[in-house]
């Protein structure tokens, strides 16, 4: 195997966290290779050889689209199930976006609820991506770490229908106020994303000092929000985490505690 990588001169190097992934494209899998440079385009190509801790070889042997989104899972799988050993990272089905004021507003739900949709809104809206899809968050620093990969966006189908690449956070960003909303509803249909659409776009625009004045004053401007109470939220939490069995509990408790958490109505 290794010998036949040395001979390889198509590759694409994918560096995150300590951990690297190495496409190597043979044949006609060579067509992919800007495909693959363009998805991980946010991602460092390289990290100090001193850092990295350990490497994963994919090879790209053809062009069809089965290959491409099968490498791209392979890929993002190697990187979770290396840093969900880590008893100081938690990793959990969410995303997250963030303004430079240190604002982090971060999606919870179950595939179809809107949270790509709601990364695409806010993102538009001047927010940066922390992650889409997947959330890392080092509990020993307090600190959200971002996974620069693209939001993709699903159609009804269940198939992708749109790759954005958008501007990432910074690699990583220390939380002044985390509004965690839960999406406990699956979008079912053009008025129901409409509707999703309408609320997000609200939401995207207005303070964080808007939301609370209307949380307290039952305005009818956010009457689609709930605060919940902590011991739910983090509940809730909880059954999203990929890693819950590794993690050192009472850092993770004494980060999320200081979260604010609303669910969508």
């Amino acid at each position: 195997m290794k010998n036949w990588e040395g001979k390889i001169k198509d590759f694409l190097s994918v560096y995150f966290f300590g951990y690297t992934v190495r496409f190597c494209f043979v044949g006609t899998g060579k067509r992919l290779k800007k495909r693959f440079s363009k998805f991980f385009l946010l991602f460092s190509n390289r990290g100090k050889s001193s850092d990295i801790k350990k490497e994963k070889s994919i090879i790209i042997k053809d062009h069809k689209q089965t290959t491409f989104m099968f490498a791209i899972r392979k890929a993002l799988l190697f990187f979770i199930n290396e840093l969900k050993k880590n008893p100081n990272i938690v990793i959990f089905h969410g995303a997250a976006v963030c303004k430079k004021d240190g604002i982090i507003f971060c999606f919870l739900g179950k595939q179809g609820s809107g949270k790509s949709t709601s990364c695409k809104i806010f993102t538009r809206a001047g927010f940066k991506l922390i992650s889409e899809d997947t959330l890392f968050l080092d509990i020993a620093k307090g600190e959200f770490i971002t996974f620069p990969k693209p939001v993709m966006l699903k159609g009804r189908s269940g198939k992708i229908r749109e790759i954005l690449i958008t501007h990432p956070a910074e690699p990583r960003v220390r939380p002044k106020l985390v509004l965690a909303i839960l999406l406990l509803r699956r979008i079912k249909g053009y008025g129901d994303f409409k509707s999703f659409v309408e609320k997000m776009n609200m939401l995207a625009r207005y303070g964080v000092s808007s939301i609370d004045r209307s949380l307290s004053n039952r305005s009818n401007f956010y009457c689609y929000l709930q605060r919940i109470g902590e011991g739910e939220g983090i509940g809730f939490l909880i059954r999203q985490i990929y890693n819950f069995d590794f993690i050192n509990k009472e850092k993770f408790l004494r980060f999320v505690s200081r979260w604010r958490f609303l669910k969508l109505l």
